[in-house]
């Protein structure tokens, strides 16, 4: 009975810490950032977290970005602006121009 008991627990105590240890393993490829313009307008892009810099092809005029956990993000503006964004904070750019690049590092 003693074996048993000991053996259930292993087990069970097993198969508990392996979703654990497999949520570690995982790592975000990518993340979805949200450019505010005046008013209601806006977009969001996907932007891998490999430091791969990527092109924006938007017109808008981004007066603000922000992101969800899983990477800081770097944006670059037509303008000449520069932006961090990080785990769930926005950012302000000042003054508003279309964005034309952003590049993004996993936390």
């Amino acid at each position: 009975m003693k074996f048993f008991l000991a053996l259930t627990s292993a087990i069970l105590g097993a198969a508990l810490a392996a979703p654990g240890q497999e949520m570690q393993k995982r790592q975000i490829t990518e993340v979805t950032l949200f450019l505010y313009g005046a008013g209601d307008a806006g977009y969001s892009i996907t932007v891998p977290t490999n430091g791969a810099s990527i092109p924006i092809d938007n017109p808008l005029s981004v007066s603000r970005v922000s992101t969800v956990c899983g990477a800081t993000c770097f944006l670059t503006g037509a303008q000449g602006s520069s932006v961090m964004v990080r785990c769930n904070q926005g950012a302000d750019i000042g003054p508003p121009q279309p964005q034309v690049s952003a590049i993004c590092f996993r936390n």
